[in-house]
């Protein structure tokens, strides 16, 4: 409908009129409020909109793996590790932290799934829980022995294994320990413990269940020197004052996810998975908010094949990246 005006308008309306303009600024304050808060709940609902078709998008590409179906139908992610450097535990909250627990929040978050963290008493009990299926998925060391019995993903990290001396020791290679009388502590069937044997011809071993047992070890003297990898080494150092880790190396360790035998499915998923993280800087990004020291990510190009061949090697000689950073990362430099 038009409004025409035509000529000088009544007084009264003039009036009306007069006292609708001086109603004006108010009544435009209103409608401009109401058009911000319209424009307003608006870009909330959007907002609201994106993040909910993001979170269908998330569930729906979860939910469409095929691989992976199975998880997520459980809603839950069984994630099998034992007591090492790549998680402690917080004594005043019970909490678990460290690279291995961030990298297993990242993965149930991918999937969209609970967390369920089942610890073990070491490698082998963990090797077990795949194969009984109470676990889905685990971090280990890879190794020949258990290749037969589980699948590795591509490695993530890497680190040198070599000796913490208590103060005073004389020994400033690992050669100089290899003598009558000395006392090697290492934990009982860990990569650590793999990697030593065969290499010493005088020096006798000294088994301990966990890491912090062969460190009590050290401590209490009942040991010449501890075995063990080199990031947990230089945090026993660390509360060991006048200690040293040796900065030569007896072998090394790539360390990467496995699932049972027989799930290709899962393996698929769980190798992109790791591919990603390193691409993206998520497993370097989880080593220095942990404060991780002595290890480094693995290669983006390290192919399962060629890990396994270097740790199979590595039992006999220390890695190519230990050899060259060493004595940096015996020192307690940051990675």
């Amino acid at each position: 409908m038009e409004i025409q005006t035509t000529g000088a308008p009544p007084k009264a309306l003039e009036d009306q009129l007069v006292g609708t303009s001086k109603r004006v600024p108010a009544a435009e304050t209103f409608f401009a409020s109401s058009l911000s808060a319209r424009r307003l709940m608006r870009h909330c609902l959007s907002l609201m909109l994106v993040g909910l078709l993001a979170g269908a998008t998330a569930a729906k590409t979860q939910q469409g793996d095929r691989r992976v179906a199975d998880l997520v139908q459980a809603g839950k992610v069984r994630v099998g590790l034992f007591p090492s450097f790549f998680y402690s535990k917080n004594q005043a909250t019970g909490e678990l932290q460290g690279v291995g627990i961030e990298l297993a929040r990242a993965l149930a978050a991918r999937l969209g799934v609970e967390l369920l963290l089942v610890e073990q008493s070491g490698p082998a009990e963990t090797v077990e829980c795949l194969k009984s299926g109470a676990c889905d998925v685990a971090y280990l060391g890879i190794s020949a022995s258990r290749a037969v019995e589980v699948d590795f993903s591509p490695p993530y990290l890497q680190g040198d294994f070599t000796y913490l001396v208590p103060p005073g020791s004389p020994f400033r290679q690992i050669a100089d320990a290899d003598k009558p009388g000395v006392r090697i502590g290492v934990v009982r069937n860990h990569t650590m413990d793999f990697a030593l044997r065969g290499k010493l011809r005088h020096a006798a071993f000294v088994y301990a269940d966990t890491p912090d047992a062969s460190f009590e070890l050290l401590r209490a003297g009942h040991v010449t020197a501890l075995a063990g990898i080199r990031p947990g080494l230089l945090t026993y150092s660390a509360a060991l004052p006048g200690s040293q880790v040796l900065q030569d190396c007896y072998g090394s360790n790539v360390l990467a996810m496995a699932v049972p035998k027989g799930r290709a499915g899962w393996l698929g998923y769980i190798s992109q998975f790791i591919a990603d993280s390193k691409a993206s800087g998520l497993v370097h990004q989880a080593l220095t908010q942990t404060g991780t020291r002595g290890i480094q990510v693995a290669s983006l190009h390290s192919s399962i094949e060629r890990s396994q061949h270097r740790v199979i090697a590595s039992e006999h000689a220390c890695s190519e990246w230990g050899s060259q950073n060493r004595s940096n990362h015996a020192a307690g430099s940051p990675l």
